[in-house]
């Protein structure tokens, strides 16, 4: 069985360190308060959504290699030393699950196409690849940049999440500008749902 997450970010890290190889790149970052605790090599963390695998570690950092395919489909891509990111550990048997199952298998990129501040609100619109959209779904979950979500509303070719001020002053949410693009995760059971309903159209 995989490693799987809650959504609910610990805290955030910081970019110390990069090197680029050919398909390759190898971060150290450092962790958050609370997120170091009896850390161990192979231990399972997510950064920004990303589920990786500690290579090395000291007391207040820890370091991953990054693949191609993971560059390719994330923003761990586009990282640079001074950057935050989100973190949070894999759950442990017993751990309550405040948002819900993220994998940190990421499925791609999302554009932040616009963000709206009303009074006592923050909207944050994003923008996915089309083949994407049919799971999409009003009041369905999604995880961006490892955060737990609710799609609170469906466009053409996208979606608004709402953040209150606890996701904002506990993640890179917010930081984030218009522009900007995230990691994006879709809830594994609104994902066979879709697939079983279009298998059956099929049939």
């Amino acid at each position: 069985m995989s490693d799987m997450f809650s959504g609910i970010v610990t805290g955030l890290g910081i970019i110390e360190f990069i090197e680029d190889k050919k398909n390759f790149r190898q971060l150290r970052v450092r962790l958050p308060q609370g997120t170091n605790e009896k850390l161990a090599q192979g231990a399972s963390i997510s950064l920004d959504g990303v589920c990786l695998t500690v290579v090395e570690f000291s007391e207040h950092t820890a370091t991953f290699d990054i693949i191609d395919e993971t560059l390719n489909r994330t923003t761990l891509s586009k990282v640079e030393v001074g950057d935050m990111i989100n973190i949070e550990r894999s759950l442990k048997f017993g751990d309550e699950i405040g948002g819900h199952q993220v994998s940190g298998h990421i499925d791609h990129m999302a554009e932040i196409m616009n963000i709206d501040t009303p009074e006592n609100n923050h909207l944050v619109k994003v923008k996915v690849p089309s083949n994407y959209m049919p799971y999409i779904i009003e009041k369905g979950y999604i995880a961006l940049d490892g955060c737990s979500l609710t799609i609170a509303e469906v466009f053409n070719d996208g979606f608004n999440v709402c953040l209150i001020p606890e996701t904002l002053r506990r993640t890179t949410f917010g930081f984030k500008k218009e522009g900007d693009f995230v990691n994006f995760e879709i809830e594994a059971n609104t994902k066979a749902i879709v697939d079983s309903i279009n298998r059956k159209k099929g049939d």
